[in-house]
């Protein structure tokens, strides 16, 4: 049995963020798009909500570049990190992927998930520090809906994005 290998690239093609905050509110200055940090990382890392300054090792460019075989999974993190201003929301778009030789990739085979943060108060055996770790994965349009796609200055927010790919793609 042949095993073909699926790549996918190119994050411009994949998500496309939309919007973040509306700039002023009742005089309070917000984070622009341009304002936030966009990088990656592997699916496995723990990339802690309040501490900004200890992933210089493991950030990536912010792209997806993944290899699948047929009826795999795959994920990638994509992470945000404000700066001095809060990010007051955001959104993202999903868009199926092209190779420009007619073949398709589905935006329903991509699913997209918001990293909610539980506090850890001190280190252990496990956590290595004290912080807000990654906890659970929320479907991206549910956190949508509740209007709670923000998240405090000087800040991470992880994105969690899983690749199905079809027995017959």
């Amino acid at each position: 049995m042949k095993r073909k290998t699926i790549a996918l690239s190119a994050l411009s093609c994949v998500l496309l963020f939309t919007s973040c905050n509306k700039g002023k509110e009742n005089g309070e200055s917000y984070a622009k798009l341009s304002d936030v940090e966009l990088w990656s990382t592997y699916s496995s890392e723990k990339v802690l909500q309040d501490n900004v300054e200890i992933y210089d090792n493991i950030k990536r460019e912010p792209e997806i570049s993944l290899k699948a075989i047929r009826g795999e999974e795959e994920a990638t993190q994509l992470i945000m990190t404000s700066g001095d201003k809060e990010v007051k929301e955001y959104d993202v778009t999903l868009t199926d992927l092209t190779d420009g030789n007619g073949n398709v990739y589905e935006n329903e085979n991509i699913h997209l998930y918001h990293e909610r943060y539980t506090f850890v108060d001190s280190a252990s055996e496990y956590y290595t520090t004290a912080g807000y770790f990654p906890d659970c994965l929320v479907p991206f349009e549910n956190v949508k809906k509740l209007g709670e796609t923000g998240f405090a200055a000087n800040n991470n927010q992880g994105l969690y994005v899983s690749f199905d790919i079809p027995e017959d793609q």
